[in-house]
């Protein structure tokens, strides 16, 4: 395989903090150092109150952007295996004690405007009831700050990576086409292990972006994120008052939407090496995310009491048809 760097991710969220779910607790850690080094040790950490929401919750242009940090524990250990203070778990203890999320904020208080740094990540796990493989996307940050924030909100970030597909956004069971496309991009981390994202392209970009880029084309692109509501204004039906409720149902989505992008990468270019992505080498990437995939739908079996066939419904197969219709641009991969 050829050398493939670890993919140009960077995100930045920059705005009003909306909500913080973080608390200091205490708890037996396994600290964990090079050469495979490991100590149990039971200190304060930094970590989220509820696993299930943000760390973070930013207000970017109206737009609720949701952050997740890792815990931090209150040690770590250096390179010669010794307990030392962890700076990550400081810093964290001071957002904790002394930013303003807009959800507490007293009268007269102003909440805190905040930069974060971080990634476009994806958390992926087996569903230990159907051993279906999930992947959600998120942005893991890992530095927060309230100095020096531009007064400018934004959440703009870069992703470089390989394009495996682009095919018309459809919605409906009619598969009516929005005008809008969808963009399956692959990233490589540090260990050349592979990460499917999804991008969106707006329509009126749709055309610009089909002549400019196809499959199989190693591109770096720029992206915001921007949530949106799914779902309908909830009818009044009698009843009294001097105006209608503003309240919608149904849930709000996530969406990477892609404003521009450099020239696609060249395989012999000098100041690309390393970007380039070969679409043999991403075949065999391919293959060894496979491999991953069923090792961890099969280890959740080994965990699970369940029975260990598939439940009733399921398909034996790991492959599923494409919801969105054919690519107008096929993979080569």
């Amino acid at each position: 395989m050829s050398e493939i760097k670890a993919s140009i991710n960077n995100a930045q969220v920059i705005g009003e903090l909306l909500e913080m779910n973080l608390e200091e607790i205490t708890k037996e850690v396994t600290l964990k150092g090079a050469n495979g080094v490991e100590k149990k040790v039971t200190c304060q950490q930094m970590a989220k109150k509820d696993f299930k929401n943000p760390m973070f919750l930013v207000d970017v242009k109206g737009n609720a952007i949701g952050v997740d940090f890792f815990p931090a524990s209150e040690k770590k250990l250096d390179e010669n295996g010794q307990i030392i203070d962890n700076p990550n778990f400081k810093s964290l203890k001071t957002v904790l004690e002394n930013y303003i999320p807009k959800n507490n904020a007293k009268e007269g208080e102003v909440p805190t405007r905040v930069k974060i740094d971080g990634i476009l990540s994806a958390n992926e796990y087996v569903n230990k009831d159907t051993y279906e493989f999930k992947s959600i996307t998120q942005v893991n940050g890992f530095r927060i700050t309230s100095t020096g924030v531009p007064e400018e909100d934004s959440a703009d970030c870069e992703i470089s990576g390989i394009i495996r597909s682009i095919i018309p956004e459809t919605k409906g069971e009619d598969a009516e086409e929005t005008g809008r496309l969808k963009v399956e991009l692959y990233t490589f981390n540090r260990n050349a292990e592979t990460t499917p994202f999804t991008f969106i392209v707006e329509a009126d970009l749709a055309d610009d972006f089909n002549s400019f880029y196809e499959a199989g084309q190693s591109v770096k692109l720029y992206y915001e994120i921007i949530t949106k509501q799914v779902g309908v204004k909830k009818p009044t039906t009698g009843g009294f008052g001097r105006r209608e409720s503003h309240m919608v149902s149904g849930f709000s989505v996530t969406e990477y939407s892609v404003f521009r992008g450099d020239p696609a990468y060249e395989e012999n270019s000098y100041e690309n090496v390393g970007y380039y992505i070969n679409p043999e080498d991403m075949k065999r990437a391919l293959n060894e995310r496979d491999i991953k995939i069923n090792n961890m739908i099969q280890k959740a079996k080994e965990d699970s009491n369940k029975p260990k066939n598939s439940p009733k419904g399921a398909s034996s197969s790991s492959t599923k048809a494409n919801p969105f219709g054919s690519s107008t641009k096929k993979s080569p991969f």
